[in-house]
């Protein structure tokens, strides 16, 4: 089944599809690291099994297997999902790497102002 690329009449059309993508990849990312960190917590909750058992090495085996495999994953789906929309619904794609874009910027001005405190802070303190 070919995907048809929408196309968009009116302005009103490009901006609820722009809002959808970039409201929705902040709900998509949030649901799936909010799922991640209850995964996580869990395995540590049954974990609780005295060091050195077999148990405890092959729960912790698994463990960093499904991490690894957990922070891959919403990269490669991210990447999917724009891709898959920059060939039907463009405007969805464009909000979901303004969003992405956006928390670049936050971080690369957190960044900076992180820099100048730890700066300030080792300047002003007398030997």
């Amino acid at each position: 089944m070919k995907r048809q690329r929408k196309e968009y009449l009116t302005r009103r059309e490009k901006t609820v599809d722009f809002l959808i993508g970039f409201i929705g990849w902040f709900i998509l990312n949030g649901l799936w690291w909010g799922g991640l960190s209850l995964a996580s917590w869990l395995l540590l909750q049954f974990s609780d099994t005295p060091a050195g058992t077999d148990l405890t090495q092959f729960l912790e085996s698994i463990g960093e297997v499904a991490t690894a495999v957990l922070l891959i994953l919403p990269l490669l789906l991210n990447l999917a999902l724009l891709i898959r929309f920059a060939f039907t619904r463009y405007w969805i794609a464009i909000g979901a790497a303004s969003a992405f874009a956006s928390l670049l910027l936050l971080t690369i001005c957190a960044g900076i102002v992180w820099t100048v405190a730890c700066f300030t802070i080792l300047a002003s303190a007398t030997p």
